[in-house]
């Protein structure tokens, strides 16, 4: 009987073990998955709208207004997006990465947007493209932080670069 329920428990266990970590697995690829669509929904706004900068407003006046919609469309996106990802990133990082975003949202939509007879910005063509590099790599910064011992592994690889 003991050895019967000694089996019992260590299955038991096994199950526990093996569904917490099936578990954490799950979350661990859903939040990749969030990271990944951000990302990718912030360089195609970005991409569009550089391509908007870059083209002179009453030349083309249908082409501007698809393209400010599908900006729109896309910064509703991203911004939805990041405020569900930014309850899972750590707060310092998370106020590093609103202080670049409002950089990029001013980039993207910023300045002459929708305003007939705007000549081609060419900083802010240039500036859209920085901006959301610049988001995008402290979003994938603080998102790898997020990892279990990410902090060890980080000063670990520091400290083998590090010369005396």
């Amino acid at each position: 009987m003991v050895v019967l329920f000694s089996g019992l428990l260590g299955a038991l266990l096994g199950l526990i073990v093996t569904g917490g970590f099936h578990f954490w697995k799950l979350r661990r690829d859903e939040l990749n998955a969030r990271c990944d669509e951000l990302s990718r929904a912030i360089l195609d706004c970005a991409k569009t709208a550089s391509a908007y900068w870059a083209d002179e407003y009453d030349k083309r006046l249908k082409d501007m207004r698809i393209a400010e919609a599908r900006i729109l469309g896309l910064q509703s996106l991203f911004e939805g997006l990041y405020a569900e990802l930014k309850l899972r990133l750590d707060l310092d990082e998370t106020e590093e990465i609103d202080k670049l975003m409002s950089d990029l949202l001013d980039d993207i939509s910023g300045g002459g947007f929708t305003v007939e007879g705007r000549p081609p910005d060419s900083i802010r063509t240039r500036s859209a493209q920085e901006s959301a590099a610049a988001v995008v790599v402290a979003i994938r910064k603080a998102h790898q932080n997020t990892l279990p011992f990410a902090h060890l592994a980080r000063v670990y690889h520091e400290s083998r670069r590090r010369t005396l």
